[in-house]
């Protein structure tokens, strides 16, 4: 058999609002952060099995087909076991994939807080490249960097707020 990868996070983000209860959806929180802990395990490799020889009706011997061999890939803040078969986070943060490669930061960062991102509530520091529009929250344990405009929004955090170019 072939190697492949288990991962244990949403590997497909998608900006999806949260349903209530009672049947209303709530576009503002939008689900699209995959939180990670400091320990938990991210991905797991299940090695490739070669297989053995087999024999024909006329006793040859028979290859197995080839199979494809993987390796974990990862960026930083994320420990690799001695087996070389388990990712595991170093930090508390959010954990994505891109290109096949696991990748854990502490900062989340965004271009706009918006209806493409819905309210953020997050672990770490965020940092908003854009503006952030009228009735969004951010709600952060870090600090919080805004380089652009906040608009008639809710900002909290546990650490500095920097708006850079002002509020309304």
């Amino acid at each position: 058999t072939d190697a492949r990868i288990e991962y244990y996070f949403e590997t497909d983000i998608k900006a999806r609002p949260t349903l209530n209860e009672d049947g209303s959806v709530d576009f503002f929180h939008l689900n699209a952060i995959n939180h990670c802990n400091k320990g938990d395990v991210l991905a797991r490799l299940f090695p490739e099995d070669p297989g053995e020889y087999g024999r024909n009706v006329m006793d040859e011997k028979i290859k197995p087909r080839d199979v494809r061999k993987r390796v974990l890939r990862y960026g930083r803040n994320i420990a690799l076991s001695e087996d070389r078969l388990v990712l595991t986070a170093e930090t508390v943060g959010h954990v994505t994939l891109v290109e096949d490669k696991v990748f854990v930061s502490n900062v989340f960062e965004v271009e706009n807080v918006d209806n493409s991102t819905g309210n953020i509530e997050y672990d770490g520091s965020v940092k908003v490249n854009g503006n952030v529009c009228t009735n969004f929250s951010i709600k952060a344990k870090g600090n919080i960097e805004v380089s652009g405009v906040v608009e008639g929004a809710v900002l909290e955090a546990e650490g500095n707020i920097i708006i850079a170019r002002g509020m309304n």
